[in-house]
């Protein structure tokens, strides 16, 4: 509803309007404890990030500082690379011939394949290739994180920029999990054999500025290479086994030579890949040498060499060598209940959540991981012995002071302490994107066989309903928690239900039938009083269910009632506003917990509404308003069906005074919605998509006593909601175009996939089906209200279509000069509606109330075809609205053909055009534009024998564009745009 200006002879009174002004009160909503900042109206928080379209997305860890830095190419010494140890002995003349090889087929771009990020070799090509101070990218060594093309171009032109040389040899290491195809389709295309698509040619980018760029792509978690090197032919395979031989000789201060004398050359062979299979052992071969690190029970050269020849032997058979081994320290960490090594609990909560969750920060998963272990005291077994030295020294203090023995230290403190070499010992590691994932010690892990009928998988799914519902956890971690209860849900054998998943995103423990909030200011307080004045009410806990708010407000006992009362003295606020106002915090963060569950990749749109469906069963209607209206604004989006068959069905079975409340429900958290969407530029389409899925869920049968009377309200409240309860002071200059204006004048046809909207039904809705559906919604939802009037009366509904019109027709005037020509209320109704009531045959109609008056009367006559029926005056509200919106969205002038605006109004009037196509609809709509154009034309004379000039002006443009539109729709010439190219 739009501001309604200075006191004047053009404004309503307040009972003339028969605006909304019980709706435009807002409700101030405290951010949770998490720090989401909902402002009233569901405003989203201002921290929370854009998003890009998923396909530009660049996938970079962040510094330590958390700042996402462009990447950059710094200059690097070679000196190192100058070193020649017998461990490179295997890839110096490699690296010598694929220099001679880039040189003289002028290769640009060069792709090597690593086992290790290790930079020696790629800085010897560089020097082979005559570049000494070669380009490198990063700060501290490789970038290893994935790079978009045009960064890695721009990146090269800004090391270029500063520096004297030249061209140079550019290196760049990404680990094989960043190799995007993107990136793959440019760098390989050649001048030569240029591809059909569009890809940039990062080759001639590179020849231009007579340098190289050298690919390192590194395999070090144990992927199978055959793949990659289908993919990337022309890669060159660098050979890791003398480089391991000679870590392993500086480790355990053995001689390189021998070494390699004795076992290197059936390393190499082993390590060969020529097909997959030879691909499967050498990958299982670089995994169990991996996993040998500092092995204490090597004795000598020889006991190395005979570890080494085990490990080549094992790695015969494939990934089945490791699958044993990784089984064994699967089943050995999951039965530890009190065992130091893997922290009893400790270890097997964080083996499960990293397997469970394998793309998400480490960090986050450990964090959640300490909100999923037991309740209570730690086992003594796995105390550190720096936590077992405080105990027992607090036990003496305890035992002298004849004071109750302490407890041990709870598992989060040891949590604490030992996380990280639990890890270790685990068998995880970190992917170069920083997540969890098994090494070498759990490589080919069949994992879900192993958790299948699993009870400590039992055990962990109970502690994530009972300890971590999305409430009770910070929000950075509710991805973890959304992607954690996701797999278990979907293993399919019974460990969580969809019940369950209600529960954990809802926050609700067992028994709640309502969302939870976190903790709220007014708690503490509330709880005091209640302790004080009322024991027997049990405390408001730090995360609690709305349900037990309200059960509080509901109490009627002289005890809860006088400690409401005190309560609401000290805050000047009731418990049902707070209870609003939690409420739509708790929608909120339930709707942050969907947008992530929705982006899951096993989570299907019919998954959404099945969920909707269970939690709207189990909460209270006010509540599932303010979660649909949450999802509207802003996703994630239930099918147009479930979002009407969710919304009609609060209505079923319901008295008349319950109908009642529940219509002011719906009414004002709608006026909610379009505050918010009229605010936020990006989300006007939610307002139009909950009237669609009325009309679509209205038809069904348990909806249609009531289903269409409610969709043809929502059309008509959303359709007014902007317009004016008086005339706009032209003396204020021109109106913002509000957000109807937006969201109907525009240059596409209606929404995919839906086949109405609500333009179309304003004019396609006849004046008898318009008062049928309003007189049945008088009837349902005309409960009492204030102990007297009736909450909706028809006449009420009628007379806001009628002033509509009338406030639409008279909207633009200059202040002015209405009073210094002292210009009247009463004369410009008899002007527009004596104007009308010629074109419909009416008498007795001059002003709104005769109008509205006139048209109950004919509600309440018999049809008759020998009179005029003055019913057919609310045929005029939807041309009115359309030229309400036409002027709020682009003012009076007039539209030029080949201008944005131009098209969008066509193609609005197309829309419109096609949904009056039927002759009856044709007929109703014609009279109705000839007769709105006809009272222009007559305000325009009556402005002019006033002398208001600038009104007149105003008008005068007004009128044109009546026409225009007018002469579109129904054109008395096969053409309305002028030679000029002009549409008014």
């Amino acid at each position: 509803m739009t501001d309604q200006g200075d006191d004047g002879e053009f404004d309503k009174s307040p009972s003339e309007s028969g605006k909304k002004p019980e709706f435009e009160a807002t409700l101030k909503q405290p951010a949770t404890e998490q720090g989401l900042g909902y402002d009233r109206e569901f405003d989203k928080s201002s921290s929370e990030p854009s998003k890009k379209p998923e396909s530009e997305t660049i996938l970079k860890q962040p510094d330590v500082d958390g700042v996402l830095r462009k990447p950059a190419f710094r200059r690097v010494e070679t000196e190192a690379a100058a070193r020649r140890h017998r461990g490179w002995s295997d890839i110096n003349a490699l690296i010598e011939d694929v220099a001679f090889d880039a040189i003289d087929r002028d290769i640009r771009v060069i792709f090597l394949i690593s086992r290790t990020a290790e930079i020696e070799p790629v800085l010897r090509l560089s020097v082979a290739l005559g570049d000494k101070r070669p380009m490198q990218r990063g700060d501290d060594g490789a970038g290893l994180g994935a790079l978009r093309l045009d960064e890695v171009t721009e990146a090269i032109d800004t090391a270029l920029a500063g520096s004297a040389d030249g061209g140079a040899v550019f290196i760049d290491t990404l680990s094989v999990e960043f190799l995007s195809d993107a990136f793959l389709a440019a760098a390989r295309r050649s001048a030569t054999r240029p591809d059909a698509d569009s890809q940039p040619d990062l080759s001639e980018f590179l020849r231009a500025r007579s340098s190289r760029l050298i690919v390192l792509v590194v395999a070090e978690n144990g992927q199978r290479l055959m793949p990659l090197l289908e993919t990337l032919p022309e890669a060159v395979l660098l050979p890791w086994t003398g480089g391991w031989l000679a870590k392993m000789s500086q480790r355990y201060g053995f001689s390189e030579s021998e070494l390699d004398r004795t076992v290197g050359r059936d390393l190499r062979k082993a390590a060969c890949i020529t097909d997959s299979a030879s691909s499967e052992r050498e990958s299982a071969l670089y995994l169990l040498l991996r996993g040998l690190g500092d092995n204490a029970d090597v004795d000598g050269p020889t006991g190395l060499v005979d570890l080494i020849k085990s490990k080549m032997e094992e790695s015969r058979s494939g990934m089945r060598a490791l699958a044993g081994e990784a089984r064994t320290r699967f089943i050995n960490v999951i039965r530890s209940d009190s065992d130091p090594i893997y922290g009893g609990p400790i270890g097997r909560t964080i083996l499960l959540v990293a397997l469970l969750v394998p793309n998400r920060p480490a960090t986050a998963v450990l964090q959640l991981c300490r909100y999923l272990l037991p309740e209570g005291p730690a086992h003594v077994n796995c105390l550190t012995a720096v936590l077992r030295q405080t105990w027992q020294s607090g036990m003496e203090d305890d035992r002298r002071l004849e004071q109750p023995t302490r407890l041990p230290p709870e598992w989060g403190a040891v949590f604490d302490e030992v996380s990280d070499q639990v890890v270790d010992e685990i068998g995880l590691e970190l992917t170069p994107k920083g997540h969890l994932q098994a090494g070498p010690k759990l490589a080919r892990l069949d994992a879900r066989e192993l958790l299948k009928q699993n009870g400590r998988l039992i055990e962990l799914a109970r502690r994530v309903t009972t300890q971590a519902p999305a409430t009770a956890i910070p929000s950075t971690l509710i991805p973890v928690l959304v992607d954690l209860a996701t797999a278990i849900y979907r293993l399919d054998w019974g460990y969580l239900r969809l019940d369950d998943l209600v529960s954990i995103f809802g926050g609700m423990n067992a028994g709640h039938g309502d969302l939870c909030i976190g903790s709220f200011p007014e708690r503490d307080l509330l709880n005091g009083i209640l302790w004080e004045r009322a024991p027997h009410i049990p405390p408001i806990g730090e995360q609690s269910s709305l349900s037990s708010l309200q059960m509080l407000a509901d109490n009627q006992t002289p005890e809860v009632s006088s400690s409401v009362r005190m309560f609401e003295d000290v805050t000047q606020s009731t418990i049902d506003d707070l209870i609003d106002s939690l409420r739509l915090s708790a929608a909120g963060y339930l709707r942050m917990v969907l947008e992530v569950w929705g982006e899951h990749p096993q989570v299907q749109e019919t998954d959404l509404d099945a969920f909707l469906e269970r939690l709207f069963d189990r909460i209270p209607a006010e509540s599932v308003l303010a979660v649909t209206a949450f999802l509207l604004l802003y996703g994630p989006n239930p099918t147009t069906e479930m979002l009407g068959r969710a919304t009609l069905s609060l209505f079923s079975d319901l008295t008349r005074a319950a109908f009642t409340d529940r219509f002011r429900a719906l009414r004002e958290i709608s006026g909610h919605v379009m505050r918010t969407a009229l605010r936020t530029q990006d989300r006007p389409a939610a307002v139009d998509r909950w009237a669609d899925a009325l009309w679509v869920a209205s038809s069904q049968p348990q909806f249609r006593t009531f289903g269409s009377a409610l969709a043809v309200w929502l059309d008509d409240w959303l359709s007014t909601w902007e317009i004016p309860a008086t005339a706009q002071d032209l003396h204020r200059g021109p109106r913002e175009a509000g957000l109807m204006a937006r969201l109907m004048i525009r240059p596409t046809g209606p929404r995919a996939g839906v086949a109405i909207d609500l333009l179309g039904r304003l004019f396609r809705r006849t004046s008898t089906e318009r008062l049928e559906a309003l007189q049945t919604l008088a009837v349902l939802a005309g409960g009492p209200r204030d102990g007297g009037a009736p909450a909706v009366r028809l006449e009420d509904l009628i007379s806001q279509r009628v002033q509509d019109i009338f406030w639409i027709m008279i909207e633009e005037i200059d202040r002015e000069e209405a009073e210094l020509r002292q210009l009247q209320l009463d004369h410009l109704e008899e002007i527009v509606w004596g104007t009308l009531a010629r074109h419909y045959s009416l008498t007795l109609v001059t002003d709104n109330a005769s109008a509205v008056q006139a048209i109950l009367d004919a509600k309440a006559a018999p049809e008759s075809q020998s009179r005029s029926d003055a019913r057919a005056l609310l045929d005029l509200y939807a041309p009115a609205t359309l030229m309400f919106w036409r002027f709020a969205r682009f003012g009076a002038r007039s539209l030029v053909s080949g201008e944005d605006d131009f098209s969008a109004m066509l193609a609005t009037l197309e829309r419109v055009a096609e949904a009056i196509a039927p002759p009856e609809h044709n007929q109703r709509a014609r009279m109705a534009f000839a007769a709105l154009t006809d009272v222009q034309e007559r305000l325009v004379g009556y402005f002019g024998n006033r002398v208001c000039p600038r009104t007149v002006g105003r008008h005068a443009e007004r009128l044109a564009g009546w026409r225009a539109v007018k002469n579109y729709l129904f054109p008395a010439v096969p053409s309305v745009v002028n030679l000029t190219g002009e549409l008014q």
